[in-house]
């Protein structure tokens, strides 16, 4: 991998280093939690009318979970079970591409829609790539979403860079195009496929 020049490597988190469950079904599966929501239907993460406001950190973690767990018909412990259950593991290969990219020179950083109680998680060792990252934003503490403009502007001060110097992965074609739209290098990520080596093949011709 290149050393020069210098550039700032920003993830996406769910769905480029960390892989995700993107229904409520499948959250509620994986924890063993019997919601009330109906079982004919696939429940979008969205359909949860608090769960952006959440993301934008306009909720008390308190108040989110209550109301959570009125919408899963379940009790708070397993509410926060299941929007935990949102967070899978890391992708394949993620870690080792953040260290690789720390031995070439260049910055690591992260823009992620996420909230208070993944934060926490997503911070922990058990998501080694993430912790080591040299810069991070995340919407709830900047009260700030992608594709939102001013997110990226926002990241382009405080990490005290310049658009031509950002390469950026999200697997949000929205989020892709905003970012471009500012001046970054964005690429879109299959979520569904090896992200480390997606990345890997994409910084090729960009470093």
């Amino acid at each position: 991998m290149s050393s020069s020049p210098r550039k700032l490597i920003c993830f996406d988190l769910g769905g480029v280093l960390a892989r995700i469950r993107r229904t409520w079904n499948a959250c509620a599966d994986a924890v063993g939690v019997q919601t009330g929501l109906p079982e004919n239907g696939v429940h979008e993460l969205t359909d949860f009318a608090l769960f952006d406001g959440f993301q934008l950190g306009a909720f008390e973690t308190s108040h989110y979970v209550e109301e959570l767990s009125r919408y899963l018909s379940v009790s708070k412990a397993d509410a926060i079970k299941v929007h935990n259950a949102i967070l899978d593991k890391p992708y394949s290969g993620t870690h080792r591409l953040v260290r690789d990219l720390e031995e070439a020179g260049h910055r690591r950083a992260c823009l992620s829609n996420t909230n208070a109680l993944h934060w926490a998680i997503l911070n922990s060792p058990a998501f080694g790539a993430i912790k080591e990252l040299d810069f991070k934003m995340v919407s709830q503490e900047v009260r700030l979403l992608k594709p939102e403009p001013a997110i990226f502007q926002l990241f382009d001060a405080q990490a005290e860079t310049s658009p031509d110097q950002v390469v950026y992965f999200d697997d949000h074609e929205g989020n892709v195009l905003a970012a471009r739209e500012h001046g970054w290098n964005a690429v879109l990520i299959d979520h569904e496929g090896d992200t480390a080596a997606q990345m890997r093949e994409a910084l090729k011709g960009l470093l």
